[in-house]
């Protein structure tokens, strides 16, 4: 779960509360626990166009900082 200490840089208000919902979900865990179990064996690329590219960028530093 993503606490309110972790420091990621900065970003609008509005991109960390769509982030946080993602790890309210069980999103960034159950991508956490599978890049941890060698699921993605050919690497992982994250990406997105717009709100999805903001999300993509917050959680590739949340991935790499976990």
């Amino acid at each position: 779960m993503v606490s309110d200490t972790v420091t990621l840089g900065q970003c609008g208000s509005g991109f960390l509360s769509h982030f946080k919902s993602l790890a309210k979900v069980g999103m960034l865990d159950t991508l956490a626990a599978m890049v941890d179990a060698g699921e993605c064996k050919a690497g992982l690329r994250i990406s997105g166009h717009s709100l999805g590219g903001a999300l993509s960028s917050l959680v590739s530093a949340y991935l790499y900082e976990t």
